[in-house]
């Protein structure tokens, strides 16, 4: 058979028309990530929110509402890191909505409250869940499982991606112990969203500037914070890159102590597949520079 009729032949022969792959949307970057190694060679989930702004206090733009309107699965930490979103699925009609922080199996700090002893601005419960990479597995398995409701054809794919990132997290799990040391300083960061990687990862996180997300760090604050410093042995104060570091500087004036910073959101990281896990390295690293 000649070439030409070889193609000829492959036209006339039926072929398998794949269904599309599900439009996944996803709130904040180290979830984007996560689900785009488990869709990995089939698609790339969107993510909704701007890295530079923060994730609790959001007013979607016409662009993000029709982000929404058109996803066939909405895949989020949940309501209590994003309160904004929660009004925004329950009114989609097509989608399916994954909440992440409402999946069992993950593992809380004791207590389910901030590191301080103080209310989150969330009620007990700390919403950060990602920052523990046991967490992060939990999530993958059930990340899997809803892509492959959603899109039966690709189950396969989903299933295996997920099983090759569930290995990379045991082996980043590994790595990040291996750089810090212990026992830890003593430290004050920001905010409180820190519970689940000073509870993995056997940080000693004695207090925060702010008391939530939005609150506003009082001078009476800042006086008890002070003396804290002093009385805790405090090495190192983190800020974060979306904030004004001269609260921190306010802080740390004239103690001696190092101002750091620390970035849950990976927001200067390119985004895609490895954010998730250059993202908590450099946490770690961050955290040892404090213990060094």
């Amino acid at each position: 058979m000649t070439r030409i009729a070889l193609f000829l032949g492959l036209l006339a022969t039926p072929t398998l028309v794949l269904a599309d792959a599900p439009r996944v949307v996803t709130d904040i970057a180290p979830v984007q990530s996560l689900v785009a190694q488990v869709m990995e060679g089939v698609a790339t989930p969107e993510l909704l929110t701007d890295r530079d702004a923060s994730p609790h206090h959001v007013q979607l733009r016409p662009s993000q509402m029709q982000a929404l309107a058109q996803a066939d699965l909405v895949i989020w930490v949940g309501e209590a890191l994003t309160p904004w979103l929660e009004r925004a699925v329950s009114g989609l009609s097509d989608a399916t909505s994954l909440e992440l922080l409402h999946v069992a199996g993950l593992h809380m700090p004791e207590g389910h409250h901030a590191e301080d002893g103080h209310d989150h601005d969330h009620g007990d419960l700390d919403p950060h869940a990602w920052l523990d990479p046991e967490n992060a597995r939990v999530w993958l398995a059930e990340i899997a499982t809803a892509l492959a409701q959603s899109d039966p054809e690709n189950a396969e794919a989903y299933a295996q991606n997920a099983a090759r990132a569930d290995a990379a997290l045991v082996a980043l799990k590994a790595e990040i112990t291996a750089l810090l040391p212990t026992p830890a300083h003593p430290v004050v960061t920001f905010h409180q969203g820190y519970g689940h990687f000073a509870s993995r990862f056997g940080r000693d996180i004695v207090g925060a500037i702010t008391q939530g997300d939005a609150a506003p760090a009082s001078a009476a604050r800042i006086a008890t914070l002070r003396r804290q410093l002093v009385a805790e042995n405090v090495t190192c104060v983190f800020s974060e890159p979306q904030l004004d570091p001269a609260l921190a500087r306010v802080v740390t004036e004239g103690t001696g102590i190092g101002i750091g910073t620390l970035d849950p959101m990976g927001r200067d990281l390119p985004l895609g597949l490895a954010l998730y896990g250059d993202m908590m390295r450099t946490l770690a690293r961050n955290f040892a520079a404090c213990d060094g």
